[in-house]
């Protein structure tokens, strides 16, 4: 059987060749046990699994941003896609370099590691707020 993996007393033999993987596909596995006698039925399928690459360092799309500019009480949104495996953390950092926490009740920072998105919304610009504002995966 081409694509069969063969045992003799527990001693693997043969090669077994997949289809082409493709990334974000689901993908499912079943087994069948061959002998004299002809083949088993098929084994139950396994859990789905979905292909995904394994190692990858995080990197932001650049795409979507652009400079913004503010003035004193109006309302500000970036949105941030970014990649990265296996899940990297998002930090959101000051011009200074401290990382940014949503203790101030006028900002709201959201990250769907699943998706792949981060946002940060400040309801009401500071002049204090001047500067860049980053998002790193790490």
């Amino acid at each position: 059987m081409e694509g069969s993996i063969q045992t003799k007393a527990g001693i693997l033999e043969g090669v077994c060749k997949a289809p082409p993987i493709e990334e974000d596909h689901e993908y499912e596995f079943r087994v069948i046990a061959c002998n004299a006698a002809g083949p088993s039925e098929p084994s139950d399928p396994s859990i789905t699994i979905k292909a995904k690459i394994r190692f990858m360092k995080p990197r932001i799309d650049r795409k979507t941003l652009q400079k913004k500019i503010l003035h004193v009480d109006q309302m500000l949104r970036i949105e941030v896609d970014f990649v990265g495996e296996p899940d990297p953390n998002v930090t959101w950092t000051l011009p200074n370099g401290n990382k940014l926490f949503p203790e101030d009740e006028r900002i709201i920072l959201d990250t769907n590691i699943e998706d792949r998105h981060t946002s940060i919304l400040v309801r009401k610009c500071a002049r204090s707020d001047t500067g860049f504002t980053e998002s790193w995966p790490e």
